[in-house]
C-alpha cells in the first residue's frame, strides 16, 4: 500500500442512525440476559402484585383495544436513528395496569409483543417495513417482553410502596408521578443493558419534538385512566385504537422523513465522492477510501473490490476486506461465482443464500463449504462502455442488511469511482513500466560491460525481480561442453533443495518455440509441479535467451503465489533477455579471446620446447608436462610405429623418467584401426564405466586408475605415426576448444615426434653403420687368420648373433652328397651359448629354397611361410632372416638368424649379414681347401 493517505471526505457522512433495528446485534448472550430478567420480573411480579382487580365484561374490550394498539404500535416501529421510541407502547401497558392491574397487563405485553413478532416476519416486506428472519424477530420479542416487564415490576413496586392503589384515584398524585417517572427511565436502561449494543441511544437524545412527544404518551396514560370512569369503556376503546392507528401512522411518516434525509445525504457523499476520488491516482488509496465510506453508507461483513483483466480473463481482488480486516490480494481466473457473473454480464446483482433458483438460473455455484452468507450485493465497474471489475459486498448474519435500496446506493457509488478506478490503474501501469525501464537502463550497464560475468548475472537475477515482481529468479545457460543441457549460472532466493535438484536442466528448444514457456499455477502444471514443491514457488516464466537464432539459455523468474501473467510483464523480460543475451555473448567472445591468447602462448611454449632438442626422449617428456597443464589431465602416453613392423612402442611419462614399452601392434586394437583406416583420423573419447572400450585398452587405463582416456591420432603429411593418449583418473568431457588445442598441439608434436624420430633413426643407422663396418673389418681380420672351419664357422655365427639380436643363429653347408651340414648357435634355458650339429636334405625348408634360388628370404612370419621347419621342438621362432652363402656363381650354403618375435628383421641388417656372408664363405673355402690339402699330406705320407 502507498504511504500516502486515504482520500477523506469533509462533509458528514450519512448518519449511523439512519440504519433499522435490523442493524441491533442481539447476541446470544443478550438474549440469556433477557430471558433471565422476563423470568425474574413476571415471577416477582406473579408472586408480589398478581392479585387482579374484578374484570367485567365490560373490560375486555379495554383490554383487546389496548391489545390491538400494542401489536400495532410495536409491529410498526424500525426504531429509527437507533433510539428506544416507547412511548406509545408505554401507555398502553400503563393504561393497562392503571386499569385492569398486573396480570391483563402481562398478557398484554407478551401476547402483544408474539403477535408483533409474527406480523413482523410475515407481513413487513408486504407493507414496506423490511423483512427479518425469525430468530432475529423472536429475540427482539423476547428482549421487549423482559424490558416492559421489568419496568412493569419497578413501576409496580414504586406505586405500591408510596401507598398507591389500583384502580387508579387522583388523590394518588405522588404514587402516580413517581411511577411514570419509573417507566420512562427503567425501559431505557434495561433495554441498553440487555441489547448490549453500544449503537443503541435512549430517548433523552432524540430530537426535541420526538422527547416531548414520548413524555406527552406517558403523562396521558394515568389521565385516560381516571376517565374510564366518567366516559365509559367504549370511549376509551376508540380512544386507543385511534392512538394505535396514529402511532402507526407516526411511525409511517417518521420513516418517510428518515428515508428522505438518508437520500440528500446520500446524494451529497455521493457528489463530495465524485470530486475527491479524482484527487488520488493511486490504486490502493483510493480503493481503501471507496470501502471506509460504503462502509459507512452500507454495512457489511465483506468487502470486495474486483478488477478484471480481459488480457489473461482473470479477477484480481486488489482490496478484500473481512469484518474490518484486510485479507491477502488474490488473482484467480474467471469461475462461476457471483462477482464473475457480475463482471461477465455487465449486471448488477442481489442474490440471497436461501435463494436457489436464481442461483442456478444464472449458473452460480454454491459457495465453498463454511462460506454460506446470508446475503450477497454486488454491481459492475463501468468505465465508459466497458466492464473492468466489480464491486460487491456481503453479510455473513442478516439477509436484510442489504436489499434494493443498497443496491441502487452501491450502484451510484460505482457510477462514480469506476472512471477514477481505470485511470488509478492505468497510472499505476504506465508507473510500473517506467520504473522498470529506468532500472533496466541502470542495470544495462552492469550487465552488459561488467568483465565479471558472475556479477553481471546477478544484476540480472535481481533487475528480473523488480521489474517483474518476482520473489526468486535464475539463469540457465548452455553447457557448452555438453549441449544437451543447461547449467544453472545464476539464482536468487532459490531453496538450497531446489538448487541441488536442478543444477542442470535438459536442454529443450522445442519448449520455447512459441516463445515464453509461462506456468501461472504450477499445480496444474505436471511437469513443473515438483519443481514448484523444491523451489517453494506456485508460477513461474521462463524467457529463452537467443543468440542469432539459437537458444543459448533461459531466464526464469517464479512466484510464490500464483500468477497471471499480462504481455507486458513478457515484454519487459524480453527485454532484459536481450541484455542478458548480450552480455553471455560478450563474456563468451572474451573467454574465446582469453581461451585463443592462451592456446596461443600454449603453442608458441610447445613449439619452442619441442624444436629445442631432437632427443625423443626429451621431447615426449617436455611435451607431456605442458599437455597435462593445458588440459588438466593426468597421464600421459605416446603410442609410435616402429617403422616397417608391426609393433608398437610405448613411451609413457609417468614417474622420474621416460618408460618404453614394445607391445604388438594388435595389443591395442584401437591404434590399430588408425593405421587400418577402419577409424577416423579424429580424437576419440573412452569412458571407463562406458565398457565401449576393448579389453585391452581397459586393462591399459586400470593401471593407473585412469576414468577417461582421450586417444589422439599422430600424422604427418596424412600418414600415422601413433597415437597420443591422455588419461585422467576423475571421470571428465573435454570442451571443444579443448579438444580443438589438442589437435593443434598433435600437429606440431607429430612433427616433432617424425624429426625426432627421424634423427634418431638417421643416427641409429650410422650408428649402426659405422659398427657393422667396425664389426665386418674385425670379422674380416678374424676369418683371414682363422684357419680351424669350427672355430671360423663359430666366429661367423656370434658376429651374426650380435649384429642382428637374434635369439638362434645357424650355418648351413652344402655337401656332395646334396646336403645340409648345419652348425647351431643357440641359448640354452640357462642363458648360455651353446652349439649343435644336424642334417637335412638340401632341397628342405627356407634354407633350401635360399640355396636353389640364390636369393635371401626375409620373413616377417615364420607361420605363415609353407617351407619353414621348425628347428627346435622346446623353443617358437616367430620371424627369419636367411642369405646365402655364394662363391661366385656357386651357392656353397646358407646363414640363417631367427627371432622369437614377429617380423623382428629389417632390409638393413639384411645387407649387414650379406656383406658378412661375403666376407665368411672365402675364408671357408679357403678352410676346407686347407683342410683337403693337408688331409692328401697326411695320405701321400702314410703311402711312403
Amino acid at each position: 500500500m502507498s504511504e500516502s493517505q486515504p482520500v477523506k471526505f469533509v462533509n458528514q457522512p450519512i448518519s449511523e442512525s439512519l440504519k433499522s433495528f435490523t442493524n441491533i446485534r442481539l447476541s446470544s448472550g443478550a438474549v440469556g440476559r433477557g430471558l433471565v430478567v422476563l423470568l425474574v420480573a413476571d415471577g416477582l411480579l406473579l408472586l408480589f402484585f398478581g392479585q387482579p382487580l374484578v374484570m367485567d365484561a365490560a373490560l375486555l374490550p379495554l383490554w383487546l383495544g389496548g391489545l390491538f394498539s400494542f401489536v400495532l404500535a410495536d409491529f410498526g416501529s424500525k426504531l429509527r436513528e437507533r433510539l428506544l421510541l416507547t412511548g406509545y407502547l408505554n401507555f398502553l401497558y400503563l393504561l393497562s395496569w392503571f386499569t385492569l392491574g398486573t396480570l391483563p397487563t402481562l398478557a398484554l405485553i407478551l401476547i402483544g409483543v408474539s403477535l408483533a413478532a409474527l406480523l413482523r416476519v410475515g407481513w413487513g416486506p408486504r407493507l414496506g417495513l423490511g423483512k427479518v428472519s425469525k430468530t432475529f424477530a423472536w429475540r427482539l420479542a423476547l428482549l421487549q417482553a423482559a424490558w416492559f416487564s421489568g419496568a412493569l415490576l419497578v413501576v409496580a413496586a414504586v406505586y405500591h410502596l408510596l401507598g398507591g392503589t389500583l384502580p387508579l384515584d387522583s388523590h394518588e398524585l405522588v404514587a402516580t408521578a413517581a411511577a411514570l417517572l419509573a417507566a420512562f427511565g427503567v425501559p431505557q436502561v434495561l433495554a441498553l443493558w440487555l441489547a448490549g449494543d453500544s449503537g443503541l441511544a435512549p430517548v433523552w437524545k432524540a430530537p426535541r419534538a420526538v422527547f416531548f412527544l414520548e413524555i406527552f404518551l406517558l403523562v396521558l396514560a394515568p389521565a385516560l385512566a381516571l376517565t374510564l370512569p366518567s366516559a365509559g369503556t367504549l370511549f376509551v376503546v376508540i380512544v386507543l385504537t385511534l392512538l394505535g392507528v396514529q402511532a402507526l401512522r407516526d411511525i409511517q411518516m417518521l420513516d418517510m422523513r428518515w428515508q428522505l434525509t438518508q437520500r440528500v445525504e446520500q446524494l451529497s457523499l455521493l457528489a463530495q465522492m465524485a470530486q475527491q476520488v479524482t484527487t488520488t491516482l493511486v490504486l490502493d488509496d483510493l480503493l481503501l477510501s471507496i470501502y471506509h465510506e460504503v462502509q459507512r453508507l452500507l454495512p457489511s461483513t465483506r468487502f470486495m473490490a474486483a478488477l478484471y483483466d480481459e488480457e489473461t480473463q482473470t479477477l484480481d481482488f486488489p482490496l478484500t476486506m473481512v469484518n474490518g480486516q484486510r485479507v491477502e490480494r488474490v488473482t484467480r481466473p474467471l469461475a462461476d461465482t457471483p462477482t464473475d457473473y457480475v463482471v461477465h454480464s455487465g449486471r448488477s446483482l442481489y442474490l440471497r443464500a436461501d435463494n436457489d433458483v436464481l442461483r442456478q438460473k444464472l449458473h452460480i455455484a454454491l459457495p465453498p463449504p463454511g462460506e454460506n452468507r446470508s446475503v450477497y450485493l454486488g454491481v459492475p465497474l463501468l468505465a465508459g462502455d466497458r466492464t473492468i471489475g466489480a464491486l460487491a459486498l456481503e453479510h455473513d448474519d442478516d439477509p436484510n442488511a442489504l436489499d434494493t435500496h443498497a443496491q441502487m446506493v452501491l450502484e451510484m457509488v460505482a457510477g462514480q469511482v469506476g472512471v477514477a478506478i481505470r485511470n488509478a490503474l492505468l497510472y499505476e501501469r504506465s508507473t510500473k513500466m517506467t520504473n522498470a525501464l529506468a532500472l533496466m537502463n541502470t542495470s544495462v550497464q552492469h550487465i552488459m560491460f561488467n568483465l565479471d560475468s558472475a556479477k553481471g548475472l546477478e544484476t540480472a537475477c535481481a533487475t528480473a525481480m523488480a521489474v517483474s515482481g518476482a520473489q526468486k529468479s535464475a539463469i540457465y545457460v548452455l553447457d557448452m561442453a555438453h549441449k544437451t543441457r543447461m547449467r544453472l549460472a545464476q539464482q536468487h532466493n532459490l531453496p538450497a533443495a531446489y538448487v541441488q535438484a536442478f543444477a542442470e536442466q535438459p536442454y529443450e528448444p522445442e519448449h520455447y518455440a512459441a516463445g515464453a514457456y509461462v506456468v501461472p499455477d504450477t499445480r496444474e502444471d505436471a511437469r513443473m509441479a515438483e519443481a514448484g514443491r523444491l523451489g517453494q514457488f506456485q508460477a513461474s516464466a521462463q524467457i529463452p535467451l537467443r543468440s542469432s537464432s539459437a537458444l543459448v539459455g533461459c531466464l526464469i523468474v517464479y512466484y510464490e503465489r500464483v500468477h497471471y501473467f499480462q504481455q507486458h510483464e513478457l515484454d519487459l523480460l524480453k527485454t532484459l533477455s536481450y541484455q542478458i543475451t548480450a552480455a553471455l555473448d560478450n563474456a563468451e567472445l572474451l573467454k574465446a579471446l582469453e581461451i585463443y591468447a592462451s592456446e596461443q602462448a600454449q603453442l608458441v611454449y610447445l613449439s619452442r620446447m619441442s624444436t629445442a632438442s631432437l632427443e625423443l626422449d626429451k621431447v615426449l617428456a617436455g611435451v607431456a608436462a605442458l599437455l597435462e597443464q593445458m588440459v588438466s589431465i593426468d597421464h600421459v602416453r605416446v603410442a609410435v610405429l616402429v617403422a616397417g613392423r608391426e609393433r608398437l612402442q610405448l613411451f609413457d611419462t609417468g614417474g622420474s623418467r621416460l618408460n618404453v614399452r614394445n607391445l604388438a601392434l594388435h595389443a591395442l586394437p584401437e591404434v590399430q584401426a588408425l593405421f587400418s583406416g577402419a577409424q577416423p583420423l579424429l580424437p576419440q573419447i573412452f569412458q571407463h564405466s562406458a565398457g565401449v572400450t576393448s579389453p585391452e585398452l581397459r586393462a591399459l587405463m586400470q593401471e593407473n586408475g585412469e576414468s577417461t582416456l582421450a586417444l589422439v591420432p599422430l600424422t604427418v603429411n596424412g600418414n600415422v605415426l601413433g597415437a597420443m593418449l591422455l588419461g585422467s583418473r576423475t571421470p571428465r568431457e573435454f570442451s571443444d576448444s579443448e579438444i580443438r588445442l589438442i589437435e593443434m598441439a598433435m600437429n606440431q608434436v607429430a612433427a616433432q615426434i617424425y624429426n625426432a624420430r627421424l634423427f634418431a633413426t638417421t643416427e641409429e643407422d650410422l650408428k649402426r653403420r659405422m659398427e657393422q663396418l667396425s664389426l665386418l673389418e674385425d670379422i674380416a681380420q678374424e676369418i683371414t687368420g682363422a684357419l680351424d672351419l669350427n672355430k671360423l664357422i663359430s666366429f661367423v655365427l656370434q658376429a651374426a648373433i650380435s649384429a642382428t639380436q637374434a635369439d638362434v643363429a645357424t650355418l648351413g653347408l652344402l655337401t656332395e652328397g646334396e646336403r645340409f651340414w648345419f652348425i647351431v648357435r643357440e641359448r640354452s634355458a640357462d642363458g648360455q651359448w651353446q652349439e649343435h650339429y644336424q642334417t637335412s636334405m638340401a632341397q628342405n625348408g627356407i634354407s633350401g629354397r635360399v640355396a636353389h634360388t640364390g636369393q635371401t628370404a626375409l620373413v616377417v612370419d615364420n607361420q605363415l611361410d609353407p617351407d619353414y621347419i621348425v628347428p627346435s621342438k622346446t623353443r617358437v621362432y616367430r620371424s627369419s632372416l636367411v642369405v646365402p652363402l655364394r662363391k661366385e656363381e656357386r651357392v656353397m650354403g646358407v646363414l640363417n638368424v631367427e627371432s622369437e618375435e614377429i617380423n623382428f628383421f629389417t632390409p638393413q641388417q639384411s645387407s649387414f649379414l650379406n656383406n658378412l656372408a661375403g666376407h665368411a664363405v672365402i675364408s671357408i673355402d679357403n678352410a676346407r681347401l686347407l683342410q683337403e690339402r693337408q688331409r692328401e699330406i697326411e695320405t701321400l705320407q702314410r703311402l711312403r
